[in-house]
């Protein structure tokens, strides 16, 4: 089996197959939009920033093709990330990773995932800040996913995975860093996944809630209580339940058509149906919610 990371880049590259070639011109368009002369690709608020340039370049390489020596002018500045938090040192990993030249690995990379380690609780688990000492799913995902940047498996996994226990809840679902009644499934999708990549067998508990989740016209629900679905949450649960090897053949037409609804005009789409601002991030989701539901396996 595939890891996280290549399962990943592999199916949002295949959901380029539901595109026409304007589709697909479209979306370069509006990724090459939102870059600077330095390089970088810029948040909502048009500043250069490393976790958007990670969503930025993940999606030309869905798309067929990443600009390496101009985007490797802003990520080389940045050096091992000494002054970066964990979730842009992640995406610096990821960033250096999908920018190396084929066949030869990032020397860089075992410095980031030193400092990464820096996060890394005594449970096992990876926080997302220092201050609270919390595991988070969110952060093991994006953890996993950077050891696997740079060729690696993740150190002291079956840690990783008794954290992820912490933060199960009652209804089955798993929260981001504490357990209570109700889980997210942006989480739950996290914790599968992560438990799929380091060989744990697939939680039927935990797919079935994600399931549950399931919009009545597509699309999926953060949470039990969310009165709408999100592109977030619905290319998380896709794709966790596909790395559980989940059929979702079944539900491809509903979703398809929820994805198609959040494609703006200016070629990016949007989080759900009650914001209408277009980002790199939300159009990679896009791209692997089209993938994880047209590749045929």
């Amino acid at each position: 089996m595939n890891g996280n990371r290549a399962e990943m880049l592999r199916l949002a590259s295949q959901g380029r197959d539901a595109l026409d070639a304007e589709a697909m011109g479209r979306l370069r368009e509006f990724a090459g939009l939102r870059t600077t002369a330095g390089g970088a690709f810029v948040d909502r608020a048009g500043t250069p920033d490393l976790y958007y340039t990670m969503f930025g370049l993940w999606c030309l390489h869905a798309l067929g093709g990443v600009p390496k020596e101009f985007s490797r002018q802003f990520v080389d500045a940045v050096g091992s990330g000494e002054q970066l938090d964990f979730v842009h040192l992640a995406s610096l990993a990821q960033c250096r990773a999908i920018l190396a030249e084929d066949g030869q690995a990032d020397k860089t990379l075992a410095a980031v995932l030193e400092r990464m380690e820096r996060w890394r609780l005594a449970c096992g688990g990876y926080a997302l800040t220092r201050e609270g000492g919390r595991p988070s799913s969110y952060a093991a995902f994006v953890g996993v996913l950077a050891y696997e940047a740079a060729g690696r498996t993740a150190p002291d996994g079956a840690k990783l995975l008794a954290s992820l226990e912490t933060l199960r809840c009652a209804d089955g679902g798993w929260s981001n860093m504490d357990a209570g009644t109700q889980g997210i499934t942006a989480a739950t999708a996290a914790a599968v996944a992560v438990s799929c990549d380091l060989g744990a067998n697939a939680d039927r508990r935990a797919t079935e809630w994600l399931m549950a989740r399931l919009a009545p016209r597509g699309g999926f629900f953060a949470s039990a209580a969310a009165p709408l679905p999100d592109l977030l949450s619905t290319a998380t649960a896709l794709f966790a339940l596909r790395r559980a090897d989940v059929d979702v053949a079944s539900i491809g037409s509903a979703c398809i058509g929820y994805v198609e609804g959040l494609w703006q005009d200016d070629g990016g789409f949007c989080g759900s149906e009650g914001d209408g601002a277009t980002d790199l991030e939300y159009t990679f989701y896009a791209l692997l919610t089209l993938g994880c539901l047209t590749d045929g396996r």
